[in-house]
């Protein structure tokens, strides 16, 4: 009976946090908004953590060299300093519309790492597509085999690796909230993503 009374005064395990989208702009409609759970970069074995970098009240990463037009956009992350030296994350997505499915569809169409001295990483990342108004969920988006991959690097061995988990990128479509989609929360999704990626709806305003 004690321990069972132990048991029971346990703390629930927390839910993980969640954390705003990052957007652009930052004023007014945005027109690009990513998330993700945990966005990291590798170089060698020095693995950095840019999340809270990225997402949130703390966030200090740079997002004013961003673009967006109906059919080319760029989400431009600038961080001041990553294993001690700058360090632009650019989102390349392009819109085009598709008459067999009559709707305009997005496409996340690569991803580059760049230093001020030395020639950018890119990846190619032309799988994340989905219609515009809907938006690309996935459990893992690296570039790293072990990590299901999915991101292929242009020309030699890259400098650097990528690990996104639990990403979701819209582009250009207001309405969007972190984990949601087919009308259900992030727990409705988390038996589903488990190596699956998904086309989801943003969910009504």
């Amino acid at each position: 009976p004690g321990g069972v009374g132990r048991q029971l005064l346990q703390k629930p395990t927390p839910a993980p946090a969640q954390h705003p989208p990052v957007r652009y702009p930052l004023t007014g409609e945005p027109r690009i908004l990513f998330w993700a759970q945990n966005f990291s970069v590798v170089q060698g074995s020095k693995w950095v953590d840019l999340t809270s970098q990225t997402f949130g009240a703390e966030a200090s990463v740079d997002v004013s060299g961003s673009s967006w037009s109906s059919n080319d956009s760029r989400l431009v992350l600038k961080y001041a300093n990553v294993l001690g030296s700058p360090l632009t994350a650019t989102f390349h997505m392009t819109s085009r519309w598709f008459p067999v499915s009559g709707r305009d569809w997005f496409q996340l169409n690569r991803l580059e790492l760049a230093t001020p001295s030395a020639r950018p990483t890119v990846f190619n990342a032309s799988q994340v597509t989905a219609p515009s108004n809907y938006s690309w969920h996935c459990a893992h988006l690296s570039s790293l085999p072990g990590f299901g991959a999915g991101l292929r690097g242009h020309g030699p061995s890259p400098s650097w690796g990528v690990l996104l988990q639990d990403v979701q990128v819209p582009a250009g479509t207001p309405g969007f909230s972190p984990g949601s989609g087919r009308g259900s929360g992030r727990e409705g999704l988390g038996g589903v993503l488990a190596g699956a990626c998904l086309d989801e709806p943003f969910p009504p305003p």
